[in-house]
């Protein structure tokens, strides 16, 4: 209730402690603040920290370096014009870790959400896809040895069988 303005009950600002409910509703209110979700039980214990569903900038940089280019099958769009990606859905419980994102461009993206491609990643930075007839391809981790983003194609296919 107090950052709603129900109560007047103080709030708390990590690294310092408790501050006045006017204070925390000022701080609440400023475009950079960062909001968490904290449940308790009755007695003020925490039992769920809410998580973010967008990246921390550190976690987006993490992600950029690991996959430079956008993580569909021999898309070379670089990572930093790309929206990063849950491999499994935070709507579907997916948490906003970098071993569960990805970089896809604009394009991609819509593909990967809006058809039958699939997609896992079974390591961090390793992406497999299934294609719509079945082909699978994997998108691997930049090497900073040979500098390319690489898809390996796990089944043979003919030159007609491109990917998007």
């Amino acid at each position: 209730g107090t950052l709603l303005g129900l109560d007047a009950e103080s709030g708390e600002l990590v690294g310092y402690g408790p501050i006045p409910a006017t204070v925390a509703r000022e701080i609440a209110s400023r475009p950079t603040s960062t909001w968490r979700r904290m449940l308790t039980d009755q007695q003020g214990h925490l039992v769920e920290l809410g998580e973010r569903r967008y990246p921390s900038p550190g976690q987006k940089r993490h992600v950029q370096a690991r996959n430079p280019c956008c993580m569909f099958p021999h898309c070379t769009r670089r990572a930093w014009r790309c929206d990063l990606d849950h491999t499994r859905p935070y709507a579907w419980g997916g948490k906003t870790l970098v071993e569960n994102l990805g970089p896809l461009c604009r394009r991609h993206h819509r593909v990967r959400h809006h058809s039958r491609w699939q997609v896992t990643q079974p390591w961090p930075g390793v992406f497999r896809w299934t294609s719509p007839t079945g082909r699978r391809y994997e998108v691997r981790p930049h090497s900073y040895l040979d500098g390319e983003c690489v898809t390996v194609e796990l089944d043979a296919t003919s030159e007609n069988d491109c990917p998007m």
